[in-house]
């Protein structure tokens, strides 16, 4: 199956997303968290911000979870 890089993106925001909610943070949390204003974390949770391969450790290490995790379709605790 080929995905897109906007598709990705999609997919990851979704990702940060339930990982926030499960956490109970808001988004100005989880960007001071990953030191960014809070208008470039919501975009990665819509999937319509730049990513790069180091914001994928970045938010492993914020949430604590393996980079491969972001690209799971199971649920994150």
């Amino acid at each position: 199956m080929h995905t897109n890089y906007t598709e990705v993106c999609k997919a990851i925001g979704r990702k940060l997303r339930e990982l926030r909610i499960t956490r109970g943070w808001t988004q100005k949390q989880a960007a001071e968290r990953l030191h960014v204003t809070e208008r470039t974390y919501r975009a990665w949770e819509h999937g319509t911000g730049e990513l790069y391969i180091h914001n994928l450790f970045l938010f492993a290490r914020c949430y604590d979870i393996r980079v491969a995790d972001l690209f799971s379709d199971s649920p994150m605790a």
